[in-house]
């Protein structure tokens, strides 16, 4: 009875340790001096960390000058974030826009 007991309780923190969810954070953007004629002229430059269980990691950092080295960004236009949940990791990643 007490190994059936452990068992279930160590199944729940599985359960609740993959369903985390993160509030994205907003900050206000005044977008009306960035040129949008030559969109797709922007660079693009995204930084991931992944997670695994939900709880372990991250391994690698989600973070913006990361992202903004890896496509050598010299003037950010945009900051976007993207969340990808799987059955035994989670992947958070930074998009970065810009010139």
């Amino acid at each position: 009875m007490n190994k059936l007991l452990i068992a279930v309780i160590g199944l729940a923190f599985l359960a609740v340790g993959c369903s985390t969810q993160y509030s994205p954070a907003i900050n206000s953007v005044d977008l009306t001096k960035v040129d949008f004629t030559n969109a797709k002229s922007f660079k693009i430059g995204e930084a991931c960390g992944i997670y695994i269980l939900g709880f372990i990691g991250p391994f690698k950092e989600a973070r913006i000058i990361d992202a903004i080295k890896s496509a050598n960004i010299k003037k950010v236009s945009a900051v976007d974030y993207r969340y990808a949940y799987y059955v035994l990791f989670s992947k958070s990643c930074v998009v970065v826009y810009g010139e």
